[in-house]
């Protein structure tokens, strides 16, 4: 149940407001859900884990952070792939997480920047391209491996932990 509100203006734009009503999950809902979407997981500890964000979208960048710091992560954020690889260069890090499509310089040259100065850190791509073609890209540039986005946490974090292990 809910409802839909549009408000147009001609010439300055058009606001689409939708409105839905879910019903609270209980206590019991929630720990089912987190046996079976977290519960392998839980063996694994990322706390302390120090991750670099390379993302230039202040929400996306928000919703990471709070991701990550759920499970006890350390993170920089760079605005973008320059900063991401200036970041790289002057911190250890156990995993870089790297948007494709940024300002300045985008995830895949960042990422190969980062191969050709010797860092073996594994880096993810965060992208909302997931053709087979993109996913290829983001490997062939030295990518260890391709998230889509929106972010799916048991996905990221069962990547993470794949990956730092």
């Amino acid at each position: 149940q809910g409802h839909v509100e549009v408000n147009s203006i001609p010439g300055q734009g058009t606001t689409v407001r939708i409105l839905l009503n879910f019903p609270r999950p209980t206590a019991a809902q929630l720990e089912q859900f987190r046996k079976e979407r977290l519960g392998n997981l839980q063996s694994f500890n990322l706390q302390g884990k120090r991750l670099l964000v390379c993302e230039d979208n202040e929400i996306n960048q928000f919703i990471i952070q709070k991701i990550l710091d759920s499970a006890g992560c350390v993170t920089d954020m760079a605005g973008n792939g320059a900063e991401g690889v200036r970041f790289a260069g002057k911190q250890d890090y156990d995993a870089i997480l790297m948007d494709i499509r940024m300002p300045v310089m985008g995830g895949l040259e960042a990422a190969q920047c980062i191969r050709r100065s010797n860092i073996s850190v594994p880096i993810i791509a965060l992208s909302a391209n997931a053709r087979e073609e993109d996913k290829q890209l983001s490997l062939a540039a030295g990518m260890n491996a391709h998230l889509m986005k929106p972010i799916d946490t048991y996905q990221l974090f069962s990547t993470l932990i794949r990956l730092i292990s």
